[in-house]
């Protein structure tokens, strides 16, 4: 049974390898703060250590602080005899042998060492809440990861933002480790400022930003000035168009992403566009050199150290793309202690752009999505577990587990152990989910993101003031016909868009948000600017009765869009008949009266190959979805 523990840390303290005989628990740490040096402890104590990381960025960025014989990175183009090598200088040399690696090469690691040797190492798990989200698209993997764990005699899960007591009390692995809290002292604590900044068009503006930073050389922060810019943004294509957008050079921007096949040739292809070599950067060490701006996507988002005078952080969490969108929980607090140097007078700060959507799937609508999957769950382990024949069952699971990292959206949490030929529950799939629905939920307006927000430890949720301005104005025309109220809205937030400065604009913005609450009119001019944007009003007329049918009309759209998003899949083989049944039950739930077809799929962002599919040992008619490309 897990026991749960509280290490206090002496007043005073910054690092922790200030204290006296600390060490790193064998069980979970929750460290409680970034950068506080627990991943600097593990790689320079007296004992034998792997670190496991959940990016090879973080891997790299380590690994250049400490490099050989301190430790070694062992990622692809590092074989077994280099392992064998290094430990074997390391016990010639006197020096404590430090392995950083990734997760999924933890096997790899194992099958370097004898038992005797495993038995004398370490484990520290670093960052351990990705295992949890990266089961929404490798959750086999991260199963392997936890088997892997079980290797070692001393475990150490380390994170500032541990996955929330639901998953981890959900998960067996977790179910006799020990959990242990760092407790500062309050005063130790730095305590950051979240600029809060909503907004329909995220990267429009990061692109007001970034012409703010070019156009004088700084952006201004109560009188502060910021030289360089270092944007958090999940999507190498939007990475891409906003640099596309702002023009922006190679000696303007470093660009850090995951150094993949098809990040290369993204890139590639763009600079070949732009007559520019663009390539994949890395995070300067301390001393080096920073570029006025820095793109980074997931793969920085947590434990690498940025170093800079000057940087303020920038982060976008768009609630339209779903790989954008940001745990306010474990990913933001990550994001915002990257920054480490304390001469940096914006270490501690960071706008937030986000947006918010009013059509995200209901809890409701998501509690009965999971049961359905569970029990879709169970049929497919019952089925197939039933066949008599191994051989037949083998090939049964394996042509409904083909490209297993799709099981969620393969309709089910499964997975095949080919030991005792058995499918099995995918836990990690399952919990994966369950993670995936609770962040998309986190963003259902701007009053639940807020609320949120001021749970984060030590961060203050902050607007922009010096608005009466425009609070007069708002009050000014809260009392006029509709019409007329949104026409100037529409103006105003002409102007808001059309301003010089990206800090004015959010400041007007921010509070324009905040007053329209005290209005009806402007309440609902508000809904339909959000939802229609300032062309489609001015094409209706800015009446309201027209632009109620057209809100209509793009709720259902949107409705649908949200259920097929979470039931299909790119890559997903699934049968015609199911495809109809599940459309239909679709426009029933949402009292739609249309008859479906399985080519009404086509409209929601698929394109369909026709193939053949075995099912219960019957060949049936299938589709083969493809997700069709968004334009650039």
């Amino acid at each position: 049974m897990r026991q749960k523990y509280e290490i206090a840390i002496p007043r005073g303290t910054k690092f922790l390898r200030e204290i006296i005989g600390f060490q790193l628990p064998n069980g979970i740490l929750d460290k409680e703060l970034t950068g506080c040096g627990a991943t600097t402890l593990a790689l320079t104590d007296k004992y034998p250590t792997i670190i496991a990381s959940p990016r090879k960025t973080l891997v790299l960025n380590k690994a250049r602080q400490f490099p050989v014989p301190q430790s070694l990175a062992v990622l692809s183009g590092v074989y077994k005899q280099d392992v064998r090598n290094y430990l074997d200088e390391c016990a010639q040399e006197g020096v404590v042998p430090k392995i950083i690696t990734t997760y999924d090469s933890l096997s790899k690691i194992a099958s370097c060492l004898t038992d005797e040797e495993r038995n004398s190492f370490r484990l520290v798990v670093d960052e351990f809440h990705n295992i949890l989200n990266d089961s929404t698209f490798k959750a086999l993997t991260e199963m392997t990861v936890l088997d892997e764990c079980r290797k070692y005699n001393y475990v150490t899960y380390l994170s500032a933002t541990p996955m929330l007591e639901k998953y981890i009390g959900s998960i067996e692995h977790f179910k006799d480790v020990d959990y242990y809290q760092l407790k500062w002292n309050e005063d130790d604590i730095l305590e950051f400022r979240l600029y809060d900044n909503p907004t329909q068009n995220p990267l429009g503006a990061i692109c007001e930003i970034i012409k703010s930073y070019k156009q004088d050389g700084y952006v201004d922060f109560e009188g502060v000035r910021s030289y360089e810019a270092v944007i958090f943004l999940n999507s190498v294509k939007n990475i891409i168009n906003v640099i596309h957008t702002c023009n922006l050079t190679p000696e303007e921007c470093n660009i850090v992403i995951s150094n993949s096949k098809d990040n290369k040739s993204l890139l590639d292809a763009f600079g070949i566009d732009k007559t520019y070599n663009y390539t994949i950067g890395e995070i300067p060490l301390n001393g080096e050199n920073n570029k006025m701006f820095t793109f980074c996507t997931s793969t920085a988002y947590q434990g690498c150290d940025f170093h800079s005078n000057s940087a303020m952080t920038y982060i976008v969490s768009d609630s339209n793309i779903p790989n954008t969108v940001v745990d306010i929980f474990t990913e933001l607090p990550q994001i915002i202690g990257r920054q480490r140097d304390d001469e940096n007078p914006f270490r501690n700060k960071a706008v937030f752009y986000y947006r918010t959507s009013a059509f995200h799937a209901s809890e409701e609508v998501m509690r009965s999505d999971l049961v359905e999957l569970d029990k879709i769950t169970k049929e497919v382990i019952e089925s197939i577990n039933s066949i008599p024949s191994i051989s037949l069952r083998d090939n049964m699971a394996k042509n409904y587990c083909s490209g297993m990292s799709l099981n969620i959206e393969q309709g089910a949490f499964v997975y095949y152990d080919e030991v005792v030929h058995k499918m099995k529950l995918n836990f990690m799939a399952r919990n994966g989910f369950v993670w995936r629905c609770d962040v998309k939920s986190m963003y259902k307006d701007r009053d639940r993101v807020r609320q949120l927000l001021v749970k984060l430890h030590k961060v203050s949720v902050e607007n922009y003031s010096d608005t009466v301005e425009v609070i007069g104005t708002l009050q000014k025309y809260s009392s006029t016909v509709f019409t007329d109220a949104m026409r100037k809205y529409c103006d105003m937030q002409d102007k808001i868009i059309t301003t010089d400065s990206s800090i004015v604009r959010s400041v007007l913005a921010n509070q324009i948000n905040e007053s329209t609450k005290s209005s009806s009119i402007w309440n609902r001019c508000k809904a339909y600017y959000d939802l229609l944007g300032e062309e489609r009003i001015r094409a209706l007329s800015y009446q309201e009765s027209k632009l109620k049918i057209e809100a209509r009309k793009i709720s259902n759209q949107h409705l649908i869009q949200g259920q097929i998003d979470a039931h299909y899949s790119d890559g997903q083989k699934i049968e015609k008949s199911r495809i109809k049944m599940q459309l239909q039950s679709i426009y029933d739930s949402l009292g739609l009266k249309i008859r479906a077809k399985a080519t009404d799929i086509e409209n929601y962002g698929f394109e369909c190959a026709e193939c053949m599919m075995t099912i219960n040992g019957k060949r049936v008619h299938g589709y083969e979805l493809k997700r069709k490309e968004e334009p650039q």
